[in-house]
C-alpha cells in the first residue's frame, strides 16, 4: 500500500519512470511503498533548490543488503560538471551527509548506519 506522503511530493511521484540510454523506460521507484520518507522529502527540497531536473536511475533494490536495500538510498543521473556541482550543493544544503559523486550519477542516502562521508567514482 503506498503511503499517503508521496501525495505531499512536489518533484517526485511514484509512478515516475525514465529512459535508459538504450531508450527502454523504467520505473524510478519501482516499489515505491519501500522507500523511505525522510530520504525523499529531503529530496523534494533538494531538487527545488537545485533548480535542475533531478532524474532517479535506481531506488529500491530488492535483496541489496546496503542502503538501497533498505529504501534509504538513491542514485540521480547527471549530465555534466555544472549539473552535478548544482545537484551536490543542494543535496548538502537540505542535509544530506552521504553522498557518492561519480561521472555519470550521484547517490545519495540516509543511512545512518554507516559513516558519513562523500566519496568519488566511476559509474559502472
Amino acid at each position: 500500500m503506498l503511503q499517503a506522503w508521496w501525495e505531499d511530493l512536489y518533484y517526485f511521484k511514484h509512478d515516475e519512470q525514465y529512459k535508459t540510454g538504450s531508450g527502454l523506460l523504467k520505473n524510478s521507484f519501482p516499489e515505491p511503498e519501500k522507500m523511505n520518507e525522510a530520504l525523499l522529502r529531503m529530496l523534494d527540497r533538494a531538487r527545488g533548490i537545485a533548480g535542475v531536473t533531478f532524474t532517479i536511475t535506481s531506488s529500491y533494490r530488492p535483496g541489496d543488503p546496503r542502503s538501497h536495500g533498505k529504501g534509504l538510498a538513491v542514485d540521480i543521473r547527471v549530465k555534466g560538471s555544472l549539473q552535478r556541482l548544482q545537484i551536490v550543493q543542494a543535496l548538502l544544503q537540505v542535509g544530506f551527509v552521504r553522498l557518492g559523486v561519480y561521472d555519470l550519477h550521484i547517490h545519495a542516502d540516509v543511512d545512518r548506519t554507516l559513516p558519513k562521508g562523500m566519496w568519488t567514482g566511476k559509474s559502472s
